[in-house]
């Protein structure tokens, strides 16, 4: 089995299987759904709804992440592309690029207050899952 990691720079919430029923219900509330909604049907809702969001599904859990895809790499290679990181940052400041620090700010208050603590504090984080 091929497992890929995308490296990105935003927020995700990883919902592990034990929590799902916990996820469902927030998602359900969040996004107005009927209930009884399946819960990968409610994350694809989810994705559907918000810019730069995605899905990425593992063995134990399942996660949502939004930002800015950087680069990907999978269990068959070992190389990683240091330049991708470069392309959200100011090199003369060694800070994130103004743009991309709005983008993420803009693309966090749209997503509904109650979800919001689901989610992780924005940064560069990696992303697993089986393909």
């Amino acid at each position: 089995m091929l497992t890929i990691a995308e490296v990105f720079y935003g927020v995700y919430w990883r919902i592990e299987q034990d929590k799902e029923e916990d996820a469902e219900q927030a998602l359900t509330d969040a996004l107005q759904a009927d209930d009884g909604t399946d819960l990968n049907d409610l994350m694809d809702q989810f994705v559907s709804k918000f810019k730069d969001t995605h899905l990425a599904f593992s063995e134990d859990h399942k996660t949502i992440y939004m930002g800015l895809p950087l680069t990907a790499t999978n269990s068959g290679e070992n190389e990683f592309d240091e330049m991708s990181i470069l392309k959200v940052m100011d090199l003369d400041r060694g800070v994130l690029k103004d743009d991309v620090r709005k983008q993420m700010r803009d693309l966090i208050e749209t997503v509904p207050v109650d979800l919001r603590g689901k989610f992780s504090a924005p940064g560069f984080y990696t992303v697993w899952s089986e393909a």
